[in-house]
């Protein structure tokens, strides 16, 4: 008898072809499945005063991406990550039923 989680990480193989939502993305090096969810461009807003002087100009990409953990292993907060040839830095990871969710962000000017 198959449990629901068995049922859930069977339907990860519908989402992570190429006809469906992912798409093929070099990750830490590494081809593999991924889904990309790009929020675009932002100003950074800081905290204080000090710190948006110091960052105007500076803009922020946030990306969500979708990965199956059999690809690829959660990372920690603060982890430094290729993405396609560009760097952004680990804000959030979990994982649950056999996929992985990572929000990164990168400072671009």
């Amino acid at each position: 008898m198959s449990s629901f989680k068995d049922f859930v990480r069977s339907d990860l193989n519908t989402f992570f072809n190429a006809d469906e939502l992912a798409e093929l993305h070099t990750l830490d090096g590494v081809e593999m499945m991924a889904i990309v969810d790009s929020d675009g461009f932002e100003e950074f807003s800081g905290r204080s005063v000090e710190i948006e002087n110091a960052m105007q100009g500076i803009f922020t990409s946030s990306v969500t991406l979708f990965v199956k953990s059999s690809d690829y292993e959660k990372p920690n907060v603060g982890y430094r990550l290729k993405l396609d040839g560009e760097y952004y830095y680990v804000t959030g990871a979990s994982e649950a039923a056999g996929l992985v969710k990572i929000n990164l962000i990168a400072h671009e000017s």
